[in-house]
């Protein structure tokens, strides 16, 4: 069940400002796109809210199996997590260890939400790609 109890403090709020620097991120490429803000945050905090309800709410197990059921060869979630290892994951690992050290690393969430916007970018230009809009 989700709780907090138990949890070092810095963690949360590094989550907090972790899932801020991303809505962010999201927002700014969304905005990029033409898609009027209203529309942008109640899809993006929509779909942020359910992935977060969902990993509080199932084992382990289920969500690994989930992942395995949505996600295809070359589909978005392939190029979600490739892009994100590609760009994001040593420096967020990174900034989580400073974080917790009580040393964030210099412009961190401005840093966090740019991977966030390259990583939805990433992933629309596949889409766009993938359905014949955007040439490769």
């Amino acid at each position: 069940p989700c709780s907090d109890a138990g949890l070092d403090s810095r963690l949360t709020a590094f989550m907090d400002l972790l899932l801020g620097a991303w809505r962010n991120g999201v927002m700014d490429f969304a905005e990029e796109e033409g898609i009027p803000a209203e529309a942008a945050d109640r899809m993006i905090c929509g779909t942020m809210e359910s992935y977060q309800m969902e990993a509080q709410l199932e084992p382990k197990e289920v969500l690994v199996q989930n992942t395995k059921n949505h996600a295809t060869p070359g589909g978005f979630l392939e190029m979600c997590l490739i892009t994100f290892q590609k760009y994001g994951y040593q420096y967020l690992t990174n900034c989580l260890r400073s974080w917790m050290k009580d040393a964030p690393l210099p412009n961190m969430e401005a840093e966090l939400s740019k991977i966030a916007h390259d990583v939805a970018k990433a992933v629309s230009d596949h889409g766009k790609t993938v359905s014949g809009v955007m040439q490769s």
